[in-house]
Order: C-alpha cells, then sequence, then structure tokens
C-alpha cells in the first residue's frame, strides 16, 4: 500500500512537472510572439521615421530648386535609348538644359510639354510627354512609343538624333505620386501608358526605399513591355518590389512563362488586367489603405476603376490618368452645370473671324473650335500645359476641373473651359 501511494504521488508529481513544462514553454511561445510583434512594430514605426525623413529632406530639396522657367526652353538631346523594348517601339530621349543650369524639381508622374518644328506642317506642333524617371538635376528623360501614322512620334523616332535642340515647358501636370506618404502603393499600367509609373517607381526606390512597391503591367506581348529587364532587376533585389506581368495576345515564348512565378515574385498571367490579379497578388486588406495609381488606354482604365469600385477601394485613393493628347475622356458640360442643358450661347473666335454656337453637346471651347475647322494650339487636353490659353475679350467662362495653375488674368484655357455667359475670344 505503501508503495502504491508513494508512487501515486511519484505520478502526481511528475504530471505537475510536465503540465508545468508545458506552461511554461506556452509563456515562452507566447512571448517569443509579443517580443516578435514588438520587433516587427519597432521595425515599421523606424522604417515610417526613415520614409518622414526621405520626405523630409525631398522637400527641403524641393523647396531649394521649385523655380521653374517661363515659356520655352533650349534643350539638347544628349542621349536616345533607341531599344526600351525588344519590339523596338519605344524610344528614350535624355534632354540636358542648353544654359547648363540645374534643372528644378518635378513630382514623379508630371510631363513635358513639347513645341516642334515639323517639316510640312502650317505651323508648330505641341506634344506632351510624361517624363520616365527619377529626378535628375542635369538632364530629363521621356520615353516616346512610334505609333502607325504618328505624326509626332514618327518625327521623334524617324528625324530627331543626339545633339538636337527641342524647346521644352516645364514640368506640370496633377498626377503625380506623393513622396511624403508611406503606405504601400500599387501601380497599374498599360502598354506605353507605364512613362509615369516609371517615374514614381524610381523616385520611391530612391526617396523611399521602405516603401512597398506593387508594379502591374499589361501589354499585347513580351516583346511590348517597356524596361522589362529593369523591372525584373528591382524584384530579384528588393523584397518589397512586387512584379506582375499580363499579356492580351502573348506570344509563344510568353506563353511558357504564363501561370508562372520567375525569380520568386515575377508573375506572367494571360488575358486582359483584371481585379483577379491584383487579388491574388496584394495582400487581404489591400483595398482599404493602399494608394492606386493607374496609366493607359481608355478601355483598360475604365476596366480597372469599376473593378476597384466593386472591392470597396475609396475613391480617393484611386489616380488616373489616360495616355496622348486625346484620349482622356470628354467631361459633359452638363456634369458641371445642370442648367446649361438648354443653354445655347454665342462664341466669336475673333482672330479666326467666325462665331458659332455652344450647346451642352458641344464640349470643350476647344472642342467647338475644332468642330467649326477652328485650329487652335493646343497640347494636353486636360488644362495642365497651358498651351491652349487665349485672351478673353468679354464674357465669362467655367472650368471642366481645376487647371493644374491658373491662366493669366483676363485669359482662359479652351480645353477644360465651357461658356457661362456669350464669348468674345481673341483666337
Amino acid at each position: 500500500m505503501e508503495n502504491v501511494a508513494a508512487l501515486r504521488i511519484l505520478g502526481a508529481i511528475i504530471a505537475l512537472l510536465v503540465g508545468l513544462r508545458l506552461l511554461l514553454a506556452c509563456l515562452a511561445e507566447l512571448d517569443a510572439r509579443r517580443r516578435a510583434a514588438e520587433s516587427f512594430k519597432l521595425l515599421r514605426t523606424e522604417q515610417h521615421l526613415r520614409v518622414e525623413q526621405h520626405a523630409l529632406a525631398l522637400k527641403t530639396r524641393q523647396g531649394e530648386l521649385e523655380l521653374g522657367w517661363n515659356g520655352y526652353r533650349n534643350f539638347t538631346v544628349e542621349r536616345i535609348d533607341r531599344n526600351e523594348n525588344q519590339s523596338g517601339s519605344v524610344s528614350s530621349f535624355y534632354l540636358a538644359p542648353r544654359d547648363g543650369k540645374v534643372l528644378p524639381f518635378f513630382q514623379p508622374g508630371q510631363f513635358l510639354t513639347f513645341r516642334l518644328r515639323i517639316p510640312n506642317q502650317p505651323k508648330d506642333v505641341v506634344r506632351c510627354y510624361s517624363l520616365s524617371d527619377a529626378y535628375d538635376p542635369q538632364r530629363y528623360r521621356i520615353s516616346v512609343k512610334k505609333v502607325p501614322d504618328g505624326l509626332v512620334s514618327g518625327y521623334l523616332h524617324e528625324e530627331i538624333n543626339e545633339g538636337d535642340i527641342l524647346d521644352v515647358r516645364k514640368p506640370s501636370g496633377k498626377f503625380f505620386a506623393d513622396l511624403a506618404d508611406p503606405t504601400p502603393i500599387v501601380l497599374i499600367a498599360g502598354g506605353v501608358g507605364v512613362t509615369p509609373l516609371l517615374s514614381m517607381c524610381n523616385s520611391i526606390i530612391e526617396q523611399q526605399p521602405e516603401r512597398e512597391i506593387y508594379f502591374f503591367f499589361a501589354n499585347q506581348n513580351g516583346d511590348e513591355v517597356v524596361q522589362r529587364e529593369h523591372l525584373e532587376a528591382l524584384c530579384q533585389s528588393r523584397a518589397n518590389f512586387h512584379l506582375a506581368f499580363c499579356y492580351s495576345l502573348p506570344t509563344e515564348r510568353d506563353a511558357a512563362l504564363v501561370g508562372s512565378t520567375v525569380g520568386g515574385s515575377v508573375l506572367h498571367r494571360a488575358g486582359y488586367m483584371n481585379i483577379a490579379l491584383l487579388q491574388e497578388v496584394l495582400p487581404s486588406g489591400a483595398q482599404e489603405s493602399y494608394s492606386f495609381y493607374i496609366c493607359g488606354p481608355g478601355p483598360m482604365m475604365d476596366a480597372v476603376e469599376g473593378s476597384l469600385a466593386t472591392w470597396k477601394v475609396p475613391a480617393e485613393n484611386v489616380h488616373m490618368e489616360a495616355f496622348g493628347a486625346k484620349s482622356v475622356a470628354a467631361i459633359k458640360p452638363t456634369d458641371v452645370r445642370a442648367e446649361a442643358a438648354a443653354s445655347e450661347l454665342q462664341v466669336c473666335f475673333k482672330k479666326s473671324q467666325k462665331t458659332v454656337t455652344w450647346s451642352s453637346e458641344s464640349g470643350s471651347l476647344l472642342e467647338l473650335a475644332e468642330k467649326n475647322g477652328i485650329v487652335l494650339e493646343s497640347g494636353c487636353c486636360v488644362g495642365d500645359c497651358g498651351t491652349c490659353q487665349v485672351p478673353v475679350r468679354s464674357g465669362e467662362v467655367e472650368y471642366l476641373r481645376d487647371p493644374s495653375e491658373n491662366p493669366e488674368a483676363g485669359s482662359c484655357l479652351l480645353c477644360i473651359a465651357v461658356p457661362k455667359t456669350d464669348l468674345d475670344l481673341d483666337a
């Protein structure tokens, strides 16, 4: 009996020791998790502090370099990279100011406005092209796709050489990434619409190296991908850079990659850009706080915008720009002023010696002019470049959207203006 009692006591002690050991193990595990959570929180805090320090340094730098220039400035084509994709359809032009002065800072995503003297054209041609790299105080870079029958893109690709001189206006535009924002950024590009997003990507890597970047790039096939090697190298060298390609018309070489994940984090998918791809790559909850920047052809942007809305992405987190001077969908005047639907106003283009009737179906004053055979200088067509500014002799206008910079007193920007009263324009 005494032996049995002793065994029972010993068993109880052993069970107690085992339980105590398990308890200590659980406590150790909980303590390890707590320490890991605190370490992660500390790491994120340090990252945010570093981002804020970068932002402060950037603001100081911006303040020193904010001054631009008035009108057009002469730039020399310093270098041309003619094979930015495998198809050879995209070239990059590196532009250095002829006066040798330090260039003003620009926001990543902004564009330059060019005035080009193209042979056999009755007047100078104005076009806007996005800056495609991070800020460099010595030179700017644009990347241009040669499109079939493209007047300006064909001229740049075929006629412009290193050493030639181009007339350029200072950087402008409201589509740009916030380099003071530490939250993860999602860049969604279609074709050559990638150019402003390359500027954002490279600027963030330079100024906010800890910021998470998710880069989605849609093309017809892999031969059209701009700066593919650069993007893949970023993905392989940086744990916080995530890259996905999708191809609407994949080649055999693309098809061999489709469905795979290359180099640990480069995804290849077939089809059009869609919400399924975004949800596959982005972490759960990304739609609530991530910033989305989208640039590409109108149909792609419409589809992505609708998908993001369905996914409950807040509208203020979505920033969009269609590429090409005429690709931004016209805003109907009725969206701004309901009573305009019944209005018919007279617009006199004094220099052109034409008076025409404007109605809510006419669109902007620039569209009204074009529909009536009045040729006027224009550039971006979204109120950013200031090329279409003309004096208002009498009458009032209102804007379909806020211009990037206020026009000169007594003038208006035709591309985003509609008449409020009968107008007399010095155009």
